[in-house]
């Protein structure tokens, strides 16, 4: 072991800093103080650059929620709710149509839907990439959806538009969603 008198212990991690070491090597704790400002600040704005070496000191307010942090919690609170209901629609039709086969993709996808939900809540980086694969597979779904609609729309106008606004609604959401999850960014 050193000596004692040759160096301290880090505050932060407690290990042994060497008397001429300018931080922990350990955690980077720094063990020399920050040097004196020597003058007044310039005029100016303080959080732009600053001249001559072009450094950005981070605005007190980049900490704070935004918009998309918001609306990510709520679409996340929709995922969940449409996991607990399709997980309790699939169980009443096991229980009411005993010899059917009908609510088991239900419940199984229900089930899956709901944990993708709450780890959207927790911020568990799976549950990011997990709503991800499932927001790009149902953008392409929409698009068939929408083909679908405009071929049914020729037959029976009313139904065919009916089918075409939901579906864009439906693709809004999924695609509102993937720019939450890319935004506010789980990974």
């Amino acid at each position: 072991m050193a000596d004692p008198s040759d160096g301290s212990l880090c505050p932060s991690c407690g290990e042994f800093i060497p008397a001429a070491a300018p931080r922990c090597s350990r955690c980077g704790f720094e063990t020399r103080p920050a040097p004196a400002p020597v003058g007044p600040l310039p005029p100016g704005n303080p959080y732009g650059p600053t001249s001559g070496g072009a450094v950005f000191i981070r605005h007190p307010d980049a900490d704070k929620p935004i918009w998309q942090d918001a609306a990510f919690r709520v679409m996340a609170y929709v995922v969940l709710i449409d996991g607990i209901l399709e997980l309790v629609s699939g169980i009443i039709t096991l229980i009411v149509a005993k010899g059917s086969d009908n609510g088991g993709p239900l419940v199984g996808h229900g089930a899956l839907v709901t944990l993708v939900g709450v780890g959207l809540l927790a911020e568990w980086p799976w549950a990011s990439l997990a709503i991800k694969i499932c927001c790009w597979v149902n953008l392409v779904v929409a698009v068939g959806m929408l083909l679908v609609g405009g071929v049914v729309a020729r037959a029976f106008p009313l139904l065919g538009v009916l089918v075409i606004l939901l579906t864009l609604a439906f693709g809004a959401a999924y695609g509102f969603m993937l720019y939450l999850v890319n935004t506010v960014g789980l990974d």
